[in-house]
Parts: C-alpha cells; structure tokens; sequence
C-alpha cells in the first residue's frame, strides 16, 4: 500500500498534538528520508532529529542547514548508539515517529529497538505504521513479482501486541485509512474495499504507543480507535 498524503497527514496531526501539550518536546523522526515534517509542524519551540542512512542524510545536508533545534543524524535505525546522541534533554518529552519504516525490520531487531526506547525514554510517546501479516503476505508477493530485492519482514497480528512485550508499554491510539469517511480520490477502488472488508480496511494501521507509561505522569488518555 502506498504511504501517501493521507498518512503523512495523520502523522502530522498526532506530531502537532505532541507539540501542541509539549511546546519544548523534543521528535525524533526515524526514517525520514526527504519528508519535510519539521517544516511543516514546527512550533519554533521544538528540538527536532531527522534520522536515516548516510547517503540520505549526506543529501539532506546539501539542501538543508542545520540549527540549534534542528539537527540531522547519519545512522542505521538499528545501530543504536544513536540514542546517545538524541539522550541529551534532561527533563523534556519525546515523541518518536517512523512512517514506512519499521516493517522493513526483523522482528528481534523491533523488539530490541522498542525496549530500549522503553529504557531510555521512559514515558516517551511512538508512532509508527504497520501492517497485518495478510497484508504484508500480500505486498511481499507483489514485490517478488516486480522482482525487488527487498521485502516487509515485520507485522502486527494484534495492534496492541507490543503492551506485553514489557510492563507499561500502553496502546493510546489507533488510526486506520477507513478512519476518514469522505472520499479520498486517490485511493479510489482501493478505499471502498477497505470498508467493505474489514480484514483490507483495518489491514494497515497507524500507532501511537508510550513507552513505560507508569514512569510518566498520570494523564487522561485518548480512545482506542476501533
């Protein structure tokens, strides 16, 4: 499935909402690519991290100058002595996102990611998207067929799975594509199926998770969105 404006606009909103009751938080963004979300939700208050490959970041780097509150790391999402780098914030709350990202990872290496995520930046907010194992079945096939020498290794049977990976990983909230009720043209055919089968429609998911909440202050939480 195709992670266009749609998705990109519901991880703005969940970014914007993060800023919006941390004005000082700090994002980081795993994976970015060429996205330009920090332009997009910056609230002049915010640190922010674009993280991805080194080829990604060199390129970023010629189009785009770093600052104070904007920094850009040059590192696998997996080699994680880029934690070291982002741990520099005493006191503030962090919001990671990864968009089109973590279902390219094993799973052993999501797990070992997360928890250390759960260590590090304990009440730390997450979001990420991820996909059912039919769906991942399914795009896996049709990458074979385009013979692509790369394929999704990671899915979600159950969205709210990573709460047992580890004592106080909490579910806030769920987003799916059939979440919007108007029509979204460019999904076209592919919207209406979602609706009408379920299995397609809740078959891509984005998640917000916080890491170790029962280390963060209480708060009231948003409703799951099933």
């Amino acid at each position: 499935l195709p992670h266009d404006a749609l998705g990109k606009g519901a991880v703005d909103r969940f970014a914007q909402a993060f800023l919006a009751a941390h004005p000082d938080g700090v994002v980081v963004h795993i994976g970015c690519g060429l996205d330009t979300r920090f332009d997009r939700v910056d609230n002049g208050q915010a640190t922010w991290y674009d993280l991805d490959l080194p080829p990604v970041i060199e390129l970023r780097r010629k189009l785009l100058d770093e600052t104070p509150r904007y920094k850009m790391i040059a590192a696998s999402a997996l080699d994680l002595a880029w934690l070291d780098v982002v741990d520099g914030h005493p006191g503030k709350a962090f919001l990671f996102i990864a968009e089109g990202v973590f279902m390219y990872f094993p799973d052993a290496e999501m797990r070992r990611l997360v928890l250390a995520l759960r260590a590090r930046f304990p009440g730390a907010e997450l979001v990420f998207d991820v996909a059912s194992p039919l769906i991942v079945r399914l795009q896996n096939l049709n990458l074979a067929r385009l013979k692509a020498d790369f394929r999704m290794r990671w899915s979600l049977r159950s969205y709210d799975a990573l709460e047992g990976w580890a004592p106080g990983i909490q579910c806030l909230e769920m987003w799916y594509y059939t979440s919007v009720k108007e029509s979204i043209p460019r999904l076209g055919k592919l919207q209406r199926l979602f609706h009408l089968v379920p299995l397609f429609g809740k078959g891509m998911v984005i998640l917000h998770y916080r890491m170790d909440r029962s280390l963060a202050p209480m708060e009231e939480q948003p409703m799951k969105n099933k």
